[in-house]
């Protein structure tokens, strides 16, 4: 088993957390679609969303597990890390993008916030804080592997000399 640090343990839980959580808004989402249910263009794109934060969990996920604690990444990973960063970064400023323009309607209405509502500015503000931390994270992977990469060799070195 690989000993990984707290930081990076919850880092593959909320990566694991994300993944179901999408899968199942996916699902939800195309269902809803495929009922014939008039949903506005802006719900497609958050389809995307889904798809984009799957696609990124996957992938840390796969990192954690073939690279952690010690091996650097290939560089095919490093340049698909890259654009996932700046994927994350653009879907993590959506989601509190949403969660802002969601608590205006809200608060617009006369009627008062409805159960639907909350439950969906929820969703947002969970994912946004869960999406932020992550991207946070994922900025942090190529230098702990180096560091800890570079750590091991110095180790052998030294036990070679020894």
């Amino acid at each position: 088993m690989k000993k990984l640090t707290i930081k990076w343990k919850l880092f593959l839980i909320i990566n694991y957390f994300l993944l179901v959580f999408n899968i199942f808004s996916l699902i939800g989402f195309v269902v809803s679609v495929l009922n014939g249910t008039d949903a506005p263009i802006i719900l497609y794109y958050l389809g995307i969303v889904f798809v984009l934060i799957c696609i990124s969990t996957i992938l840390n996920i796969y990192i954690v597990n073939r690279f952690f604690p010690d091996n650097l990444l290939t560089s095919g990973t490093t340049r698909f890390l890259r654009f996932i960063r700046i994927v994350m970064l653009i879907v993590t400023a959506l989601s509190f993008f949403a969660c802002a323009v969601g608590l205006s309607v809200i608060f617009d209405r006369s009627m008062g916030a409805r159960l639907g509502d909350i439950l969906g500015m929820t969703y947002f503000a969970l994912s946004a804080l869960l999406c932020l931390y992550v991207t946070i994270l994922q900025f942090q992977i190529p230098r702990y592997l180096n560091q800890q990469s570079a750590g091991n060799i110095n180790q052998l070195i030294d036990s070679i000399g020894k």
